[in-house]
């Protein structure tokens, strides 16, 4: 009778792990629940540390102005790393336009350059958009956009000819002496297609 027991237990057991193991559900990706048996795929797991990341993103996004940049850098710090997701935390950080951001812009410059370089370029212009962007903040974004109009900072060229438009769009006196200097207005010089196209922009 004991034995009977025992392996009704265990029928029983293994019933509800192969149920679990085929229904359970762990999240949802794109509208559509995952189950138990989708973790072992490493695209499955990818998409849900995307999906999470997204939400949590939205969420630190809906804060007030004052408390977004503290979730959002604690969000970078964990989900940073994400793919596509980490693009989005990076750039909402820069598109806060305040100072405390500046030390994680350095950091990614510095050790992720690419990733940096999008990151400000994007962010940055989505602050200045948005009026976000504060004036010791504009100064320390100049001062880190200078080295790439010499080529120095392993600066991408997807992202450098953005440069001399954003430099104009940062401080439109300050960005013009700059772009005027002989080393940059002449038709030897790399991005001078760009100055002149944000010149022309800027009237």
């Amino acid at each position: 009778m004991k034995f009977v027991y025992i392996l009704i237990s265990a029928v029983t057991l293994a019933a509800a792990g192969y149920a679990a193991w085929q229904w359970l559900p762990i999240g949802t990706v794109h509208g559509r629940t995952v189950r138990l048996r989708e973790w072992f795929s490493s695209n499955t797991r990818l998409q849900l540390r995307v999906g999470k990341a997204d939400q949590i993103l939205k969420a630190c996004l809906a804060l007030p102005r004052e408390q977004q940049l503290a979730a959002l850098l604690a969000l970078e710090q964990k989900y940073g790393e994400v793919f596509l997701s980490g693009d989005k935390i990076r750039r909402a950080i820069v598109a806060t336009g305040q100072d405390a951001s500046l030390p994680a812009i350095r950091r990614w410059l510095q050790n992720v350059p690419h990733l940096g370089q999008r990151a400000l370029i994007s962010g940055v212009e989505e602050a200045l958009r948005s009026g976000r962007a504060a004036p010791h903040f504009r100064i320390q974004v100049l001062q880190m956009l200078l080295p790439a109009l010499d080529g120095h900072g392993d600066w991408s060229s997807v992202y450098a000819d953005h440069i001399p438009a954003l430099l104009l769009k940062l401080d439109p006196a300050w960005g013009e002496r700059v772009l005027k200097s002989p080393e940059y207005l002449n038709p030897d010089y790399d991005y001078f297609d760009d100055i002149l196209n944000a010149f022309s922009a800027t009237g």
